[in-house]
């Protein structure tokens, strides 16, 4: 039941609609034909003889209908109104206009312009407000500039140019030979590798004032030269680390080994070893501990011998750091 009633409203307003949609139809469209007025254009009469919808007194549809060289018909409305530009009394010119009343056409009043040529040297006729104002550049007051420029004028003249502010510009020639002008934004930038603030430059970076130029802050490098001999520049920090084979800490070593702090060498710490060249003779470097160790059937002291042997610590015996018989 409830569907059924809302198709009905549906179909009915659908109708409704499309009966308004038909009546707007017929009421903009060309008629040839008619009984009554009601029948043609509201700015036409029905001539019931010929039964043709004609031009209302007072209305017209082209310019010959208006019968006025100063006139035309206007094709929204229909009714004749002066051409752009003539008139017979003031009241049909612009507010900032008078009637010629020689030549019935409207010309500017007084402090008024319609074109540049009216206006003198450095003096175009604003589209705005019809009158001469000086030329884009030129000043005379502080308005007639942009925002971020001011009217400079020498005493003796009274027409200035517009001057971009301290900072502001419209061209790289109104900043410093280290900036270039954002046009967009009319300011002045340092240009890339400049800088004008410690915030022009990277985070590793402040800025040298004197040379306008970002230079690296202290403990911080960008070459290897600002680094001591032993160390490089590491370009993902910008910090002085050691070079390899060099150190600065013990932590730059092996774990056997302990930073030089005078030759910023490493150096095998007390009690292990490299090689077995920074053993005894009678010892070998173990790989895995990086300590000194006695070879297979050596010594160094009667304490690596078995009870009842003492080892031979003359260089001159055949059988040195060896267990022998006491």
């Amino acid at each position: 039941m409830k569907l059924r009633i809302l198709l009905i409203m549906f179909a009915f307003l659908f109708l409704l609609s499309l009966s308004f949609l038909l009546m707007g139809c017929t009421k903009n469209k060309k008629v040839d034909t008619c009984k009554t007025d009601s029948d043609c254009q509201s700015w036409q009469l029905c001539n019931t003889s010929s039964g043709k919808c004609i031009t209302a007194p007072g209305y017209c549809t082209s310019d010959e209908d208006c019968a006025d060289e100063l006139k035309m018909c206007d094709s929204d409305y229909h009714v004749c109104v002066f051409k752009p530009g003539r008139c017979t009394q003031d009241s049909d010119c612009e507010v900032w206009q008078t009637c010629n009343t020689a030549n019935y056409s409207c010309k500017a009043k007084e402090g008024y312009c319609m074109d540049t040529k009216e206006c003198p040297e450095y003096y175009v006729c604003s589209p705005q407000y019809h009158k001469c104002v000086p030329e884009p550049g030129k000043c005379t007051e502080e308005y007639h500039c942009n925002p971020w420029e001011s009217c400079v004028k020498a005493d003796d003249e009274t027409l200035g140019r517009c001057i971009p502010v301290s900072g502001r510009c419209n061209s790289d020639s109104d900043c410093n030979e280290w900036e270039s002008c954002n046009v967009k934004k009319h300011y002045c930038y340092a240009k890339s590798g400049f800088c004008n603030k410690d915030e022009d430059c990277a985070k590793w970076q402040l800025c040298d004032i004197d040379n306008r130029k970002c230079i690296a802050k202290p403990g911080y490098c960008e070459v290897d030269t600002q680094c001591d001999e032993w160390q490089v520049c590491y370009l993902k920090t910008h910090k002085c680390v050691a070079r390899e084979g060099r150190c600065n800490s013990d932590s730059d070593c092996l774990s056997y080994e302990q930073c030089n702090a005078v030759t910023h060498q490493c150096i095998v710490k007390t009690g292990y070893c490299k090689s077995d060249g920074d053993c005894g003779p009678w010892q070998e470097c173990a790989s895995t501990t990086h300590k000194c160790v006695n070879k297979q059937g050596m010594c160094g002291s009667d304490a690596d011998c078995a009870i009842g042997r003492h080892c031979d610590l003359d260089p001159r015996s055949e059988t040195v750091y060896h267990c022998i018989p006491q």
